[in-house]
This record gives structure tokens, sequence and C-alpha cells, in this order.
């Protein structure tokens, strides 16, 4: 239930970020808000980066995702053309939609993986993706924040925190 709550005001945070809103840090009474942004500011989610999906690709069995699997399919938009793998989002370099490509990619194998904690789901994912196109450094900045929550899976694979 505290689980569901906690996502439920992570997703509306995500949605006045896009809708030009500020989204102000949550604390408990007695937590310090400073820190790693999304910890602090939604509790104890995990979060890997892109760096380590791009480079753990045996870590996806348990994601339901492919390294080959498209991008635009995926995501249910048309940003690509040629379209590219999940695996090419992760290597793109650069920023703009290629820096929202790669966070967006780890976001969804964190919210897949049910090692990881993630704070948000794989819906609300997709969603914030698919509205992005106007602004996709404000969606990237937070999916950035969430995955760089701390990786509870080690290089081998193993379950750590």
């Amino acid at each position: 239930m505290l689980g569901t709550l906690r996502k439920l005001i992570v997703a509306l945070g995500c949605i006045a970020l896009l809708v030009g809103a500020v989204a102000l840090p949550i604390a408990a009474e007695g937590e310090d808000s400073g820190g790693n942004a999304a910890a602090s500011q939604y509790g104890e989610d995990d979060g890997c980066t892109p760096g380590y999906w791009k480079n753990h690709t045996d870590s996806w069995a348990d994601s339901g995702y492919s390294p080959s699997d498209s991008f635009d399919a995926v995501f249910g938009t048309d940003y690509f053309d040629p379209d590219i793998t999940l695996l090419e989002a992760l290597n793109l370099k650069g920023g703009d939609i290629n820096a929202l490509a790669r966070h967006a990619v780890a976001a969804l194998l964190n919210a897949g993986d049910s090692n990881v904690d993630y704070a948000l789901t794989a819906n609300e994912i997709e969603d914030l993706v698919r509205g992005a196109d106007g602004d996709p450094e404000t969606v990237k900045d937070e999916f950035d924040a969430f995955n760089n929550a701390g990786c509870p899976i080690n290089a081998f694979g193993e379950v750590t925190g």
C-alpha cells in the first residue's frame, strides 16, 4: 500500500513537471531531504544506470524486454527513422531525444526487473516518453534521478541490496 502511494506521488510529480509546475522535495518528518534526489525525494527506491544495462544485457531476462526490441514499438513513438533497438538506444551519444532514449530504456528495464524497486511502472514510463516530444530534457532528468538511485544488482548479476 505504501509503495503504491509512493508511486502515485511520483507519477503526479512527473506530470507536474511536464505541465510546468514545480515539484517540491518530499521528506518524512525527521528525514533529510538532501543527497541523492531520487532516494531522498521519493524514498528508498532502486535504479540502475543506462551504463549498467548497456553492459549487462544478460540481466535483461527478468525485465521482459530484449536488447533487439524496437524502441519505437516498445514506447509507442516514432522518434527514430530508421528505428533503433533498445540496446542501440542505450549506446546513443548526445542530448535531447538521444539522452531521453538512453534513460527511458534504463527506466523501463528497472521497472520490469523484480530485483529493482523502481519508482515508476512500465506504463508510467511509456506515457512519459510518449508525452516528452516537446520537452525531452525534463523527462530525461526525472529518469536520470531515478536511474541513479542505486543499483541492487552487481556486475555478476547478483542481487546485493
